[in-house]
């Protein structure tokens, strides 16, 4: 049984696009390439809306050997070799190997995916992750915070859903951004549900950025007990000035198990 993991490189004000719908602040070096080419070697599947699959279908072209800095090269050979799915309603055909389409977010699917895949299944995008994690599906949440704060833009987290923080570990290294790994906790109570019900991971309503409407799912107990790990990369120099981060570890809150369906 494989885990579902949800890697996002961030600004520190939590956005994985900025409000002009650029990226490239998120841009890593090759460090932090490096270190997340080891986060990935155990993913088997990816899974992608459809922008991020256009956007990363670059690497299935890209040399695996030759003058290329080294991360780049070894990313390359661990995309490749990973099988993908891409959820979207409008994309025609794939044109990447290994690659099939689904035309809606099953959750009760995506479920059985990861408990049949015999390595890690990795779910990328903030608006496919989003109703990951509004399903309860998401094992493990690994935010890679870079130096940066763009003022607005995609959240790489969800609206509408309440998580606990807990920490469980951390360890310290000099790079160009911070690492947390969050996962959600087995015996997480009812009793933390606010008012309102988002403690449940029921979408407080409206379209997601991709014009997408979730459907209500609930959060099911989860399988795996909990597994936090935080990396956090020590002080950072941010235009100029000598800034210290501060590192939290986030886990859901449970809700009665339901299935859910989400067109993407």
């Amino acid at each position: 049984m494989g885990r579902l993991i949800y890697t996002a490189i961030a600004s520190l004000d939590g956005y994985v696009v900025d409000a002009d719908g650029r990226f490239d602040w998120a841009a890593p070096d090759e460090q932090v390439h490096a270190f997340i080419n080891d986060l990935e070697r155990t993913i088997g599947t990816y899974l992608y809306g459809r922008r991020l699959y256009e956007v990363m279908a670059a690497w299935e072209t890209m040399p695996t050997d030759g003058d290329r800095p080294p991360a780049m090269l070894d990313y390359a050979r661990i995309w490749q070799a990973a099988d993908k799915v891409v959820y979207s309603t409008t994309l025609v055909d794939v044109f990447t190997s290994r690659t099939r389409i689904e035309r809606e977010f099953d959750a009760d699917a995506v479920r059985r995916l990861v408990a049949a895949a015999e390595g890690d299944v990795s779910i990328g995008g903030p608006t496919l992750a989003g109703h990951a994690i509004r399903a309860g599906l998401v094992d493990e949440c690994r935010l890679l915070l870079t130096p940066f704060v763009v003022g607005g833009g995609v959240r790489a987290l969800p609206d509408g859903v309440r998580l606990r923080l807990e920490l469980l570990g951390s360890t310290a290294a000099w790079c160009t951004c911070t690492t947390a790994s969050l996962a959600p906790r087995s015996d997480a109570s009812p009793a933390d549900e606010d008012a309102d019900g988002r403690g449940s991971g029921r979408p407080v309503g409206g379209e997601d950025p991709a014009g997408v409407t979730a459907q209500p799912v609930g959060l099911p107990p989860k399988l795996l007990g909990p597994r936090v790990q935080l990396a956090p990369c020590g002080d950072q120099t941010l235009h100029g000035h000598h800034v210290a981060a501060e590192h939290v570890a986030a886990e859901h809150v449970s809700g009665s198990p339901r299935s859910g369906r989400a067109r993407t």
